[in-house]
């Protein structure tokens, strides 16, 4: 075969995977394996800032591309809005050509603006991105409730000099931002700080269920000008803003340390490893004059070698790392329920959304059983994305039996 007769073949193969996955663009939403969304390393990712007004629905992408030679003119793009997961998705007759939203890349990162109609003020937007090069599909969800929190409120953290927002919750200290109301031109908006160290999440199997979030009280507060301030903040906690006090609508996020999401300090190590330690150890690490000696022979003393001690150690905080890039909302990401299973478990095999639900599915190893979690969402003026795991009395073997795993260094890594 001639390499002109090659190349056409693969063309026309391209094109007609393209067209046929078009006109079959359909289904319920809670069939889709949505792994994807907690692999850093997955072949398309997207983190998602919304607003919501006069019945559009303004949306800031990133679009992250972890295939080789995929470029972003390979990537077709359709999107239709439901209002239930069980519904079937309608997408778009129209593709969209992501080339003409982009605003600008850093490596394999795209920045992309939409301006989608939502006339009938659905709540769910599902986006499928399809992979000409790999054949592979990618659907996302994005909740667009007109009464929700965040994508009602108006207000985004923007990167200074640019017309793109943070896709993270958090901000480092010092790290310069601006505070912007996209809804009014010029308004004050009120920004509140608090303090309170939130507590971490309650082993699977427990009665109790710290996951849901008390009030707590106000620290302090001060306003900036919607437009124009670019703010530093050194000092670490939760920030509230709003422009209209009497409501509930805002935006929150945390300022944390310059390394964040990255564990650097021993006191924040030791306090990461709440999750397969005693209380007694905890107090012996905390209280230890020389803090780093105590931290690397309590790793030695558990895992029996210093050569898995490295191996565990690294493998741990890596993961904690993840949980706190993936989950940070209004506490550090390690802290909260799918925090906490994605260090001890890692990333699950199977993710699927069914209305406020999410189920996370380990498939049987050697080592493990099948495990399966569920979260249901939970209402909070701080996030729209809080989830609490259905605990159970039946995971205290599992939970146990992992954690004795990584005590002795022999989880599968």
């Amino acid at each position: 075969m001639s390499y002109k007769t090659h190349t056409f073949s693969r063309f026309l193969f391209i094109l007609l995977c393209a067209v046929a996955h078009l006109a079959f663009s359909q289904g319920e939403f809670f069939s889709k394996n949505l792994k994807h969304y907690y692999d850093l390393d997955a072949e398309i990712r997207i983190a998602h800032k919304v607003i919501n007004f006069q019945g559009k629905t303004l949306l800031f992408l990133e679009l992250t591309i972890n295939h080789d030679r995929t470029r972003i003119e390979d990537l077709i793009a359709t999107y239709g809005y439901i209002n239930s997961y069980s519904q079937n998705i309608i997408l778009s007759n129209d593709t969209i050509l992501l080339k003409n939203h982009w605003i600008s890349n850093q490596g394999n990162a795209h920045y992309l603006i939409f301006d989608l109609a939502n006339p009938e003020q659905k709540n769910l937007l599902i986006i499928k991105i399809f992979n000409k090069l790999s054949g592979n599909d990618f659907y996302f969800d994005i909740p667009v409730d007109p009464e929700a929190k965040y994508t009602n409120s108006g207000i985004i953290l923007k990167l200074p000099g640019t017309r793109l927002p943070f896709f993270r919750n958090y901000i480092r200290q010092n790290e310069a931002f601006e505070l912007v109301n996209l809804k009014t031109e010029d308004s004050v908006i009120y920004v509140f700080r608090y303090v309170s160290d939130f507590e971490i999440a309650d082993p699977p199997f427990s009665s109790s269920n710290k996951s849901i979030i008390k009030s707590i009280e106000i620290d302090s507060a001060f306003t900036i000008h919607a437009r124009g301030d670019t703010l530093q903040l050194s000092e670490k906690a939760l920030y509230f803003a709003q422009y209209d006090t009497t409501g509930v609508n805002g935006l929150a996020f945390r300022i944390e340390g310059k390394y964040f999401p990255k564990t650097a300090s021993y006191d924040d190590l030791i306090a990461s490893l709440t999750y397969f330690t005693t209380r007694s150890e905890i107090e012996k690490l905390t209280t230890a004059k020389d803090k780093k000696k105590a931290f690397d022979q309590y790793w030695i003393e558990i895992t029996k070698s210093s050569d898995r001690a490295k191996r565990v150690i690294r493998e741990y905080y890596r993961r904690i790392s993840l949980a706190n890039e993936l989950f940070t909302s209004y506490k550090q990401g390690w802290k909260t329920d799918k925090g906490m299973i994605f260090v001890i478990y890692g990333a699950p095999d199977e993710v699927l959304k069914d209305g406020n639900r999410e189920e996370w599915i380990y498939a049987r190893t050697n080592q493990m059983p099948r495990i399966d979690f569920t979260f249901a969402k939970s209402r909070s003026i701080f996030t729209n994305d809080h989830y609490v795991l259905l605990r159970k009395k039946s995971y205290q073997q599992i939970w146990y039996k992992a954690i004795d795993l990584w005590r002795k260094g022999q989880m599968e890594l």
